[in-house]
């Protein structure tokens, strides 16, 4: 049965919420199956309805289960803590989705890469940025899937990043109304590297990518040819003013359906959709009376 979702998480780095975490037990979303994270060979899964005694994620991700392992843990999380922290919290939420204990070892790569379950008819991606993790998954035969996710933020050298990166066409949909636009920055930046990632290439190769603006109007559009249907969706991440994220989605194959949005933490974000590119493939015209 084909099925699209977005997976998403808020990473806690906040110490009183993880020491409380030890004590009290929080109650899970109703309708979530926790993974029990002290064994990772455990297949046990426990209704969010019932038993949730061994819920241990702090407030809103695994952070717990690292608490536990070094009484030295540095709570802060700086880039490349939350980049594991991110890791481990879309293995859970992918063990989850897949009712079923995931671990690196279960994760096999393409050539170029690009991770994938052998011998499963689902597609996955997984993206972070600051303390939100996402995962893209999608089950079904011959989809791909591929999401990126960034934090809104002031980022020094981003114009001369869209000049050597973007088309003219992305570089003139940057300045709103004359002034540079961050978030129009992150929109076209997560865009291109969604279909990178679908693609199983590299930032290195984003200079080469289609271009996802149309014409000096500025429209958001996809202008390369595709041989199966795929569509990009763009969506923006609100917890507060000062906390914005910008997340892409894409999603190639038979699977067009617009994704189920789910939380898998206690704390959330508002989630809006700001677009949806289409792309249908060419079929090319063969004249009567010929064949291959």
């Amino acid at each position: 049965m084909a099925y699209y979702t977005i997976g998403l998480s808020v990473l806690s780095s906040n110490r009183k919420e993880i020491s409380q975490s030890r004590e009290e037990t929080p109650s899970p979303p109703r309708d979530a199956a926790i993974f029990n994270p002290k064994d990772s060979g455990s297949t046990e899964y426990r209704d969010g309805n019932r038993d949730f005694a061994n819920y241990s994620f702090a407030g809103s991700a695994n952070l717990g289960v690292f608490a536990r392992k070094s009484s030295k843990f540095d709570f802060r999380c700086t880039k490349a803590r939350c980049k594991n922290l991110a890791g481990a919290e879309a293995l859970r939420m992918l063990s989850l989705l897949e009712n079923r204990p995931i671990g690196e070892d279960d994760i096999a790569r393409e050539a170029q890469g690009r991770p994938f379950l052998p011998g499963r008819a689902l597609d996955f991606n997984i993206a972070h940025s600051g303390t939100l993790a996402a995962l893209s998954f999608a089950r079904g035969e011959n989809v791909r899937t591929a999401c990126d996710l960034e934090r809104i933020r002031k980022r020094a050298g981003a114009a001369e990043i869209a000049e050597g990166f973007f088309s003219a066409d992305e570089r003139n949909y940057l300045y709103h109304r004359g002034e540079f636009d961050e978030t129009r920055f992150y929109e076209i930046w997560t865009l291109k590297e969604c279909f990178l990632k679908l693609r199983g290439l590299s930032v290195f190769d984003m200079a080469a990518s289609p271009s996802f603006v149309s014409g000096e109007e500025g429209r958001l559009a996809f202008d390369a040819p595709v041989s199966l249907p795929v569509t990009f969706r763009l969506y923006e991440l609100s917890g507060g003013p000062d906390d914005r994220y910008v997340l892409s989605s894409a999603i190639e194959g038979a699977v067009q359906a617009e994704p189920e949005i789910r939380w898998f933490s206690r704390s959330v974000f508002e989630c809006t959709m700001r677009a949806e590119i289409r792309c249908h493939p060419v079929l090319a015209f063969t004249p009567l009376g010929t064949h291959d």
